[in-house]
C-alpha cells in the first residue's frame, strides 16, 4: 500500500467501490436480469427508446419481486455508491492536478474548476436519478414528465462520469508519454 495518507484514502475509497459495485452485481443486478431477462433496467436506458424503457420497467415490475429488489439496491447500496465513487474520483483527479498540462499548459484557475466539477455532476446526476426512479416505484401509471426527466439525468450521470475518467487517464497516461516542454 502507498506511504502517502491522500494515496490510502484513494486505495479505500477505491476498495469501498468496488466492494459496492459486487454487491450491487451479485445481490440486486443479477436478481433482476434472472427476474426479467427481457427487460433493460432504468439506470442504463439511454438513447431514442430510454423514456420507454423506463416506462416499461417501471410498468412491469411495480407490486413485483423485481419491483422490491429494485427498491431495495436503490435504498441499499446505491445510496452509498455514487458518493464514495465520486469522492474516489474526485481525490484522483486532485492527486493529479499538480503535474497535469492540457495544450501544453499546466491546468489552473477556471479550467482547474472544470475539472473538479466532473464528479460533483456524476454524483448529483446519479442521486437525482436515483430519487426519480424511488419515486416511480410502485406507480400504477407513471408521471410523463418523470419519464422525461430519467433519461436526461441517465444521460448527466454517464456525462460527469466519462468526462472525470477521461480526465484520469489524460492527467495519469499522457503526462507519461508526451515531451515535457
Amino acid at each position: 500500500m502507498a506511504g502517502n495518507p491522500v494515496d490510502r484514502v484513494i486505495f479505500g475509497l477505491g476498495a469501498a467501490s468496488a466492494a459496492l459495485i459486487g454487491w450491487m452485481w451479485l445481490g440486486f443486478r443479477k436478481p433482476l436480469a434472472e427476474l426479467q431477462p427481457n427487460l433493460t433496467l432504468p439506470d442504463l436506458a439511454v438513447g431514442e427508446n430510454a423514456r420507454q424503457t423506463v416506462a416499461d420497467w417501471f410498468s412491469k415490475t411495480a407490486n413485483t419481486d423485481a419491483g422490491a429488489i429494485f427498491h431495495n439496491m436503490l435504498t441499499g447500496p446505491e445510496l452509498y455508491f455514487p458518493l464514495v465513487f465520486a469522492a474516489f474520483l474526485f481525490l484522483i483527479l486532485l492527486r493529479l492536478l499538480p503535474t497535469a498540462r492540457l495544450f501544453n499548459r499546466p491546468v489552473g484557475g477556471p479550467l482547474k474548476a472544470i475539472v473538479l466539477v466532473q464528479p460533483l455532476t456524476y454524483v448529483l446526476a446519479d442521486y437525482a436519478e436515483n430519487a426519480l426512479f424511488l419515486g416511480l416505484s410502485g406507480l400504477a401509471e407513471s408521471p410523463a414528465w418523470m419519464l422525461d426527466t430519467a433519461p436526461w439525468l441517465t444521460a448527466f450521470k454517464f456525462l460527469g462520469l466519462s468526462v472525470s475518467l477521461v480526465f484520469i487517464l489524460r492527467f495519469a497516461l499522457l503526462s507519461r508519454i508526451m515531451p515535457k516542454a
